[in-house]
């Protein structure tokens, strides 16, 4: 244990949560009627939190809330199913600014995305605009 030293040092056992939320860019980098690919940054805030026992039989402590500034850098890929829906897969890397050194290297890590977008928008505006479909 180096940054975590309220803690003790003989921790058998931990559980561990992350949660956080983000604000993004995204960059289209390429795009046609069936395709389109993306960059995009995220810029977040959260915190970690979690439970530990120094023994088997010993009871579950809290550890202390810590707040951590995660940084994301990923692409992804999407097909255009409809004009309305569009699938995508894509992959990353998350690094976890102002987090505990004891933890920094679980959640320092790729990430997959998957993911169903649905153009509401595009939906509504087609019950009045029937060329709404045809706009990229």
């Amino acid at each position: 244990m180096n940054s975590l030293i309220d803690l003790n040092p003989n921790i058998s056992e931990a559980v561990l949560s992350l949660s956080y939320g983000s604000l993004f860019y995204e960059r289209v980098l390429f795009f046609n009627r069936k395709w389109e690919w993306s960059a995009t940054v995220h810029l977040g805030k959260g915190q970690i939190s979690g439970n530990y026992r120094v023994s088997p039989d010993s009871a579950w402590q809290s550890f202390p809330v810590r707040e951590v500034k995660p940084f994301e850098l990923s692409t992804t890929g999407y097909y255009h199913l409809t004009w309305w829906c569009s699938i995508g897969t894509g992959f990353g890397y998350r690094f976890m600014r102002d987090t505990p050194d004891e933890v920094r290297y679980i959640y320092n890590a790729p990430v997959a995305i998957a993911r169903i977008r649905i153009k509401v928008g595009k939906l509504v505006k087609s019950i009045w605009d029937e060329n709404a479909k045809l706009e990229y």
